[in-house]
């Protein structure tokens, strides 16, 4: 990919849109060590021509890396880069609503005649439907988060980077 920023230029850009630090820790159980208040878009480290970077966030955690490296191009930036999972995030991401759903299933399975669909005298299809929605809610919203997350943090890349896709 060609970048329409030359080197200088996007070094300086990459250095000052990036706060430093070892951005696997934001896909870590040791995120906490990353915590920052800056407003900077991205969060990693940095060396020559190379960069390994994630989104600067302390809530909503994005688990995937960009890592890739620069060269010039002419009067560009070419610009090779990957995007791949920190591995923790991801896979936590993808297995807490099976886990959380796991727990919930067992607690009602267990629990079922304290549980409050008694009292509302539903029969067994709408309590199963109801228990159904709420398990695809929890199953399938983080997984639509990873797939968004990923995009949107490719396309803050691009955009902020000026990078396109032909060479001119």
């Amino acid at each position: 990919m060609v970048s329409e920023l030359n080197v200088i230029e996007f070094k300086n850009k990459l250095t000052d849109l990036t706060v430093d630090g070892n951005p696997l820790l934001k896909g870590s159980p040791l995120a906490l060590l990353s915590i920052n208040f800056s407003n900077k878009i991205f969060y990693g480290r940095l060396e020559k021509h190379e960069f390994y970077i994630t989104k600067n966030a302390n809530l909503l955690l994005t688990p995937f890396l960009i890592s890739g490296e620069f060269k010039k191009e002419g009067k560009f930036t070419d610009v090779e880069y990957e995007i791949s999972p920190l591995k923790f995030g991801y896979y936590w991401m993808k297995m807490y609503p099976i886990i959380t759903n796991t727990i919930l299933l067992t607690i009602i399975i267990f629990n079922i005649s304290e549980f409050p669909f008694e009292k509302m005298n539903l029969n067994f299809a709408i309590k199963f439907l109801l228990i159904f929605i709420a398990l695809e809610a929890f199953l399938f919203s983080p997984l639509l988060y990873l797939k968004k997350s990923k995009i949107a943090l490719e396309r803050k890349f691009l955009k902020n980077f000026e990078i396109r896709n032909n060479y001119r």
